[in-house]
């Protein structure tokens, strides 16, 4: 079979990065789409990874689509080659239940309470309920897309997963323990702590030869890279407020108008 890649990756820069934005579809911030721009041509252009997607799912909340869209966008741009960007609501992030929309310390080590205190308040959801999805994503849509993959017979075809750092933490785990011990190899450390994603980061596994036999017990898989964060080198937010603020769809990149001269 082909070399085939999994790209495990987090949304970028939202309108409420200080609040508990679980199932909230946040906006994008400016600094959001920069770096989902940077991401889609990293991936798929000949200077960066060079990668054919094949498969693109994303959490349907729009931070995740947008992401996946801007990859799908760069490798028509890049490559000539169309990949259609699939919604799911299996990708999205944990739901904080009544903590939704909170405001919290990200540098805070404390772990978020499971469920708070007083009448009709809603709990956040269960590792257990996102184990769940995890899994159903995983046999439902994930397996056959690696299937479809390996029958192509061509080299650098990748799938991509854009979800949420809470929930690829829960997804990337029950995606290693399909596959046997001894077929795991890693670049970094990845089975001994949980992987940390930074906006737009992505991990990065590698499928090599073996027909998937038994769900993916047949190829080996090798843990390239752990939050790689390469297209990101020299992305600084623009200061006076201007990179925090929600994007503007109408907004045009500085790129596009001097083509006009």
């Amino acid at each position: 079979m082909p070399d085939s890649v999994f790209t495990l990756s987090e949304t970028p820069e939202t309108s409420s990065e200080a609040a508990l934005a679980g199932v909230t579809d946040s906006a994008l911030t400016n600094h959001g789409v920069l770096q989902t721009l940077r991401l889609g041509d990293h991936l798929t252009s000949r200077t960066g990874a060079a990668l054919t997607f094949t498969h693109i799912f994303t959490s349907h909340l729009q931070r995740a689509q947008r992401t996946g869209q801007a990859i799908a966008d760069a490798q028509l741009a890049n490559a000539s080659t169309t990949v259609t960007v699939k919604q799911l609501p299996e990708l999205q992030e944990v739901d904080f239940g009544s903590r939704e929309g909170t405001s919290y310390r990200p540098s805070s080590s404390a772990a978020l309470p499971q469920t708070p205190h007083g009448p009709d308040r809603r709990s956040r959801e269960s590792d257990g309920s996102m184990a769940a999805r995890a899994d159903h994503f995983i046999n439902k849509y994930l397996v056959p897309a690696v299937m479809d993959t390996c029958c192509r017979h061509e080299r650098n075809l990748a799938i991509a997963v854009v979800s949420h750092g809470i929930f690829l933490t829960v997804l990337s785990t029950r995606l290693l323990a399909r596959f046997r011990k001894t077929n795991v190899s890693s670049a970094a450390d990845f089975s001994e702590k949980k992987p940390r994603w930074s906006n737009t980061g992505f991990v990065l596994l590698d499928l090599v030869p073996g027909v998937p036999v038994e769900g993916l017990h047949g190829p080996r898989l090798v843990v390239e890279g752990i939050n790689i964060r390469t297209h990101l080198l020299g992305l600084e937010k623009t200061g006076g407020g201007v990179g925090s603020a929600m994007a503007d769809g109408k907004q045009r990149r500085i790129e596009e108008w001097l083509k006009k001269f």
